[in-house]
């Protein structure tokens, strides 16, 4: 089991770390109720160091298995043992300058329709519906009589 994994309570496991259905040992809902979303498997396996550490992996997969908790992040691959247990954090990428006579290009940009869409032309009158409606009630009172 990858010991950087995250994982987060499902809706049944929030009940049963409160109290409110007891499917679980005492023991295995202390586990159940430090699982947080944010801290690792690796960190919890610290925390309860009076399981032992299979035990508490396979209790982990029991737990997922049963659907009481759900892997929020997988974590990273398993990297030496002297890596931190936390995975690194990428740096954000610098939005590039855009060209004031080119069509930007980028996840913002994605969503731009104003340059593929034709401008809609102000010479062309708006429709009047309620008059094209009496209109054409007029005209099928015409027919029928």
């Amino acid at each position: 089991m990858n010991q950087t994994a995250i994982y987060s309570k499902t809706g049944k496991g929030v009940q049963e770390a409160s109290g409110k259905t007891s499917f679980l040992s005492r023991a295995d809902r202390a586990v159940l109720a430090a699982i947080d979303g944010k801290t690792t498997v690796g960190e919890l396996n610290i925390k309860f160091d009076k399981i032992q550490q299979a035990k508490f992996f396979s209790l982990i997969e029991k737990l997922d298995r049963d659907g009481f908790i759900r892997e929020a992040s997988p974590g990273v691959a398993s990297r030496s043992q002297g890596a931190a247990s936390r995975p690194a954090a990428r740096p954000a990428a610098k939005p590039a300058a855009p060209s004031s006579n080119s069509i930007p290009s980028g996840p913002a940009s994605d969503l731009d329709f104003t340059q593929i869409l034709p401008t809609v032309s102000a010479s062309k009158p708006p429709v009047d519906l309620a008059a094209k409606a009496r209109a054409e009630a007029e005209r099928k009172a015409q027919e029928d009589s």
